[in-house]
């Protein structure tokens, strides 16, 4: 099968431990993209936490950002789609962070802000490159997520996740990004149904598509594509489900299995 997309999730998928793209994976990439075949990085991340990647890359095609909450043109950086948590919902998420102790973040214009200074504030901080803004969300005249997230132990998040999706299941779509990553989107959000806005705009067929992952939050785009691919890092459960890559994330796992794919073409 000659695949006219491949998506591509980045942190444990495309990036190394070290959050970077090899110059190796770097080559594969934009030879692939010299090929015609259209390469879409779709990620939990915020857009301004990944642009610098897309401009290492080198691409121009769409960036599916905030685990499916927003498009941006990979060439203008304009919003080609953005869905937002509901205001109501937005402040019930903020109360839930305060009532259990449990680190909260929303991201609001690109910015993610939060209430208090902790160890998971500070990760996020290092791990995007981001540096938020620690606010009193009560002084916002108005709570308008593009995407929460809480962090904190698995099985404190686990238990989280239960309730939210018993409360917000029609509303909200929840999904772990990391084991200590909760993220929180609009219903309408996910990884999939970006891609399929994406794969419409192109005209292009799921079996057309090639996707690779390594985390929960990706497992419906690995299921939608043509052929989804889990990283030999990535969570047991979906090792368990897709064809893996021989090689994890720090051993150029998708450049290594994309290089072979070349030579098929």
């Amino acid at each position: 099968m000659k695949y006219k997309l491949i998506a591509i999730d980045l942190d444990g998928t495309l990036l190394n431990s070290s959050n970077r793209i090899t110059p190796y994976t770097i080559e594969v990439i934009k030879q692939l993209d010299r090929m015609g075949i259209k390469i879409v990085i779709a990620t939990g991340r915020s857009y301004s936490s990944l642009r610098h990647k897309i401009a290492e890359l080198e691409l121009k095609q769409p960036v599916i950002c905030y685990n499916g909450a927003m498009i941006r043109d990979g060439a203008s950086h304009e919003i080609v789609f953005n869905s937002s948590i509901p205001p109501n919902i937005s402040k019930e998420l903020v109360n839930i962070s305060r009532d259990q102790n449990i680190h909260f973040h929303g991201f609001v214009d690109g910015e993610f802000l939060y209430e208090r200074d902790s160890q998971s504030s500070q990760y996020y901080r290092d791990l995007s490159g981001l540096d938020g803004l620690k606010i009193d969300f009560n002084t916002l005249e108005e709570l308008n997520f593009t995407k929460g997230m809480f962090i904190g132990e698995h099985t404190t998040l686990k238990k989280l996740e239960k309730q939210l999706k018993s409360d917000y299941n029609e509303s909200l779509y929840i999904a772990f990004s990391k084991p200590i990553f909760l993220e929180i989107m609009n219903s309408s959000a996910s990884k999939s149904k970006a891609l399929a806005r994406v794969c419409k705009d192109f005209k292009i067929d799921s079996s057309e598509v090639l996707a690779f992952g390594d985390g929960l939050n990706d497992a419906d785009m690995l299921a939608y594509a043509g052929k989804g691919i889990v990283m030999k890092n990535g969570h047991s459960e979906l090792v368990a489900k897709f064809e893996t890559t021989a090689y994890s994330n720090d051993e150029d796992g998708v450049a290594k299995y994309l290089k072979e794919l070349i030579n098929d073409y």
